[in-house]
This record gives structure tokens, C-alpha cells and sequence, in this order.
């Protein structure tokens, strides 16, 4: 019996054979939807005392609790401050990251600063939900650091703070 070989075969049938190519288009759109931050409840504190007996280094926050453990001497108040509440809004499910500039503030013997956005449970690299938006909330501390020139300048004070948001 004869064998016929692989090549001869494709030669035999490429007479019978046919191959085309054919084309299709398609139209790609283009959606920008801007990435944007809502303050959606502003930062507040109570409101402060400071005293002769108060130390250098007392602290108050903008938490719905100060942080306990501290004297009367190193607390600047004992009321309940709010979080500062952002919304970032967007693209359904895109990819965001945010970041709050540090940078501490230092007015009339205070200083302000925000604290770490950024924890174990609440990374700053998340995605936007189905709606399209992340809610995030961070909180702030004014810390006594000249006690002669805050009894100086009792007053109100206005710190400012930042948050940065972008596509990933």
C-alpha cells in the first residue's frame, strides 16, 4: 500500500480549497466623566480652652471622642469634633487614588494637621462603586505648641486642608 505523504495531500486538495478575508468596523466612543470631590459634612472641633496649667503638647481632634487617657492639662477641649466627609464621584468602578498633603499649620501658638488618611481597612487605592462614588471621611488635631503666644492671641483660627483625588 502506498502512503501518501502530508504535503502531497495539501497539494491535491489546495486545487479545491478556498480562504477569503473580510473586514468589520467598529466605532470606539470616547467618555470623559470628570473625577470630583464633595465636601459632604465639613471638619469641625470644639471648641478649645487653654489655661495656665495647660501643657505645652495638649492636643483636641476633630473625632466624635477625644482620646482618652490624657490629664485635664494636656487636653485643649473636651467636647466632640466632626470628621471632614468627602465624596469622590465618577466613572462607575474606575480605579481612584487619593492622598491628603500633610502639611502641618502652625498659627498663634497652634498647630493643626490632618491625620493619616490611609489604614489597614481603608487603602488609598479603591474603586469607585457601581454609582460611581467613594465616600471617605479623615479627621484633624490642633496641638498646643507656644503656650505665651496662644494665651496671646485667643481667637478664632482657620486652618486649611487638601484632598487630591485621581484616576488610575
Amino acid at each position: 500500500m502506498k502512503k501518501i505523504s502530508t504535503l502531497a495531500m495539501a497539494l491535491a486538495l489546495s486545487a479545491t480549497a478556498n480562504a477569503e478575508q473580510f473586514t468589520v468596523e467598529v466605532t470606539l466612543k470616547k467618555e470623559e466623566v470628570p473625577l470630583t470631590i464633595t465636601q459632604t459634612q465639613a471638619m469641625s472641633f470644639p471648641e478649645l480652652m487653654i489655661t495656665r496649667a495647660t501643657n505645652v503638647g495638649a492636643v483636641c481632634t476633630s473625632q466624635p471622642n477625644q482620646p482618652s487617657g490624657r490629664s485635664a492639662e494636656d487636653r485643649l477641649c473636651t467636647g466632640s469634633g466632626t470628621y471632614a466627609h468627602f465624596r469622590l464621584s465618577g466613572v462607575p468602578y474606575a480605579d481612584v487614588t487619593w492622598t491628603l498633603p500633610a502639611q502641618s499649620q502652625d498659627q498663634d501658638g497652634l498647630r493643626f494637621t490632618m491625620n493619616l488618611l490611609e489604614s489597614s481597612t481603608l487603602a488609598t487605592h479603591q474603586k469607585l462603586t457601581s454609582g460611581g462614588i467613594l465616600d471617605l471621611g479623615n479627621f484633624g488635631t490642633i496641638t498646643l505648641i507656644d503656650h505665651d503666644l496662644a494665651m496671646q492671641n485667643p481667637g478664632v483660627k482657620s486652618f486649611t486642608y487638601d484632598i487630591v483625588a485621581a484616576y488610575q
